[in-house]
């Protein structure tokens, strides 16, 4: 069981670590790497929220990682096979998220604003869903969550994210509308927010 636990916390180091880099690269390819996330006025509650969230998610997975024992209250029994599966789900959150990068190219800013270059990506991830970023951070706290069986970085992971998702993309939405117009509304039409349509035969 302890080398079980090893392989659990080693598969967490590796996600985290390929999600650290693909975000640094990034934000240093796009000189974005001194912006702040919550910049403007309006998102200073969403900022308050992150902290009261982010404080004990990255608390708890530090804890798992090298004090596994300090997280086991907020433990539940969980099949190794569905912990693998968290893995696996973790791990293609992240290749999504490198796939969002890739695709939104100049585009990307941590920030709610439009750069005066900007242009509607409507290609690849994008062609289904108007938000991949965020479903695939929805995903990977999801399977973090089950790869540690540990309800605490499960819990406050998808808070945080789910707290953008029902906070923060309505003011990305209309942002969006503002700059791209009737071009916006077309794609809106056309695919799902944060995963993909089901349309019926």
């Amino acid at each position: 069981m302890a080398g079980a636990d090893i392989d659990y916390r080693i598969a967490l180091i590796s996600m985290l670590s390929l999600l650290t880099g693909i975000r640094a690269f990034f934000r240093v390819r796009t000189r974005t790497l001194r912006e702040r996330i919550f910049s403007d006025r309006a998102e200073r509650g969403l900022n308050a929220l992150w902290v009261a969230l982010g404080t004990p998610l990255l608390a708890s997975v530090f804890a798992f990682i090298f004090e596994p024992g300090m997280v086991t209250w907020s433990s539940f029994p969980l099949a190794p096979p569905l912990r693998w599966a968290g893995a696996a789900l973790g791990l293609t959150a992240v290749f999504l998220i490198l796939e969002v990068h890739l695709e939104l190219g100049a585009n990307f800013s941590p920030t709610l604003r439009l750069l005066p270059d900007h242009s509607l990506v409507t290609t690849g991830l994008y062609r289904w869903v108007r938000h991949p970023m965020y479903s695939s951070y929805f995903l990977l706290f999801a399977g973090a969550g089950l790869l540690t069986a540990n309800w605490l970085i499960g819990g406050t992971g998808l808070g945080i994210i789910i707290s953008q998702m029902t906070i923060r993309v309505p003011r990305e939405e209309r942002i969006l509308q503002e700059r791209f117009g009737g071009a916006h509304g077309v794609y809106a039409a056309a695919t799902g927010k944060f995963f993909p349509r089901i349309r019926p035969w």
